[in-house]
């Protein structure tokens, strides 16, 4: 006796099969937990200043990842565009850096 499948049936169970598989595949390891330093504050200027450092420099590689999959004059503007953001970036984290060593300051020492 031979068992014929019907194709309407094949389907189906291909589909119940695929979505087991994502189902399966989504599911969260919550155990792992981000590392404590994460969710601590940069206390000091300095430290704000170095974390937005590093943030701009990822953002700006990252920028630069895309540009490279770019070929011809796009290519060349991205990269432009990439380095004038990171810079106004670099120079909006001095300024903040700088304004908040000022508001830090003791009002004797302003003058």
């Amino acid at each position: 006796m031979k068992i014929q499948l019907k194709p309407v049936f094949l389907s189906v169970f291909i589909v119940a099969n695929a979505l087991a598989l994502h189902v399966i595949a989504a599911e969260e390891n919550v155990q792992i937990r981000e590392p404590q330093r994460w969710g601590m504050e940069d206390r000091t200027p300095q430290a704000r200043f170095r974390t937005m450092q590093k943030e701009n420099q990822n953002a700006y590689k990252q920028a630069i990842d895309e540009c490279r999959r770019m070929r011809g004059p796009e290519a060349g503007e991205c990269r432009r565009e990439a380095k004038s953001n990171f810079d106004q970036d670099m120079r909006r984290a001095r300024e903040m850096m700088m304004h908040r060593d000022r508001d830090q300051m003791e009002p004797h020492d302003r003058n």
